[in-house]
């Protein structure tokens, strides 16, 4: 049975409208491009996650890729943000250096864990970029992929980025999305 809510409680009325109104920001968007057939999970982002240099645009899960295991994600970025992401856009090798620099130095009481990483250019109608791969310097483990592809639209700069461990999956993937969800 549904009850009535008493006229004179503005006060709850205010906050379950509130509450309504906050949810809107938290239903996931769509990232344009995934495959059909198999089942990703879109993330809600919310206006929370940027901070006036970056916008996060979608964040999809794949459930059912197997071993390709991927993420993919799209963000758009402006001013200082942009101009520093397409340079490394343009030229990876910089990230490239600093991953492994960085997976040199020790972590608390872990040991560091130095990495290889490999970056090739990839270029789609416009949108340029690279595919990176990540793995152990010691070779004890697959490498893990990631694809980067940016279009500058006006001011900002939209980024699509795939994650996963099968190099032609991602670069497959990145390439999809970049032409679907960044648009002409």
């Amino acid at each position: 049975m549904l009850r009535r809510i008493p006229s004179r409680s503005p006060l709850l009325a205010g906050f379950v409208l509130g509450v309504v109104l906050a949810a809107c920001g938290m239903f996931p968007r769509t990232l344009e491009g995934l495959p059909d057939g198999q089942a990703w999970t879109s993330l809600p982002l919310s206006d929370w996650l940027a901070e006036e240099r970056a916008e996060p645009e979608a964040v999809a899960l794949c459930e059912e890729c197997g071993r390709a295991g991927m993420t993919a994600g799209a963000v758009r970025l402006f001013g200082t943000s942009a101009r520093e992401a397409e340079a490394v856009l343009r030229a990876p090798q910089g990230l490239a250096r600093a991953l492994e620099t960085k997976s040199k130095e020790p972590r608390g009481k872990a040991k560091p864990v130095p990495v290889r990483v490999t970056t090739r250019p990839l270029d789609e109608a416009g949108r340029s970029g690279f595919l990176l791969a990540l793995s152990r310097a010691d070779g004890a483990k697959p490498p893990v992929y990631g694809a980067a592809l940016g279009l500058r639209q006006g001011d900002a700069l939209g980024v699509v980025l795939v994650i996963g461990t099968e190099a032609g999956a991602v670069e497959s993937l990145a390439r999809r999305i970049a032409v679907e969800h960044l648009g002409p």
